[in-house]
Parts: structure tokens; sequence; C-alpha cells
């Protein structure tokens, strides 16, 4: 895999303020993202979640490393349970920025940096897997989300 970050970046129909609280706060979270209960955007906090895919759970261990209110969130995301093999833990970082493009419409930018550390044979975790991923995220799960929670 390639050294360099994944960037992915969308422009949402929505005020900054909105997208902020839709990646900070865990009402709204857990219906786009993951359920993260008493989620804070403060640096140093540590959270895990479950993601699955097809029927395969993984646990994403995490830790807020930089908050920048309204702005910029990021944390480290280390996966370490791979049960089908003997692999040492794989540390990543995500970061959100987000910057208003006038009053009701914003940029989105995901980085995900650290995706070459992942061995090259590991089901589910290829670069394809991870931009597969975000994009759903994204595009249909945060973009119908801020459609529903405008209205």
């Amino acid at each position: 895999m390639e050294t360099k970050p994944l960037v992915t970046e969308r422009i949402y129909d929505a005020p900054a303020n909105r997208i902020w609280k839709a990646i900070t706060d865990n009402n709204d979270m857990k219906h786009w993202y993951f359920d993260i209960e008493g989620f804070m955007p403060v640096v140093g906090f540590e959270f895990q979640f479950w993601g699955k895919v097809d029927d395969r759970e993984f646990l994403h261990i995490c830790q807020v490393t930089e908050v920048v209110n309204g702005q910029k969130l990021s944390y480290t995301m280390t996966f370490n349970n791979f049960s089908d093999a003997d692999y040492a833990p794989v540390k990543t970082e995500v970061c959100f920025e987000l910057n208003p493009m006038g009053e009701n419409q914003t940029r989105l930018k995901v980085t995900h940096t650290g995706l070459e550390n992942f061995p090259e044979n590991l089901k589910h975790f290829t670069g394809n897997d991870f931009i597969k991923g975000w994009g759903t995220l994204l595009d249909n799960s945060l973009k119908q989300y801020l459609k529903k929670a405008l209205v």
C-alpha cells in the first residue's frame, strides 16, 4: 500500500456547526457513524467501538489527539483483533476538518493516515476497502443523516 494518506472531501448543504455536532455528539454519531457512548471531543479522551465487515467484527481502539472546536477533530485508531492471523496491532489516525463555504454549505475533509501499516494480504484492510468504507459513510450515511436532521 502507498504511504500517502487517504484524503476524502465532500461538500454538504449544511452549516459547519451542524456537521461538527454530527461528528462529535454521540446522539448524532450513532445515526451515521458508530455508537460511542460518552464520546467527548477532548484531547486524551479514549474510546472504542466495533465495526463490522461481512460477518466479522473488528475492534477500533481510539484516542483523541487534536481538537479545534468547530473546525478539526483528530484521533488515533488502533486495530488489534485480527483473529484469523497473528498480526501486530496497526495504528492509524483519522482527521476531520471543516471549512465553511457560506452560511449553509461546508466542505468536510477526512484524512486517514497510517493505512500503509496494514499487511498487504489482510482482508478488509486494503486501500480500496478504506476508500469504499469512507465513501459509504460520507456519501450515504452522513449525507442522508444531515438531510433528515435539517428538515
